[in-house]
């Protein structure tokens, strides 16, 4: 993953985030911003234009830039 990538979260995702009331699972890509090392990616989220922080292992790209 590189930045401008789309990526989305992996099935896997629904599981850890089903008790974090503010990140839901959705199918929906989000665009990589930065990557900060080989483990932290930063995203911007479509829905609501939030930027945050993810472990890019929980995520697969979709379209390469």
């Amino acid at each position: 993953m590189k930045s401008g990538d789309l990526v989305k979260m992996k099935y896997t995702m629904l599981r850890q985030l089903k008790n974090n009331p503010f990140i839901d699972y959705t199918e929906k890509p989000f665009l990589v911003i930065d990557r900060e090392d080989r483990m932290k990616i930063r995203l911007l989220d479509p829905r609501n234009n939030r930027l945050f922080n993810a472990l890019a292992e929980s995520y697969e790209v979709v379209s390469a830039a």
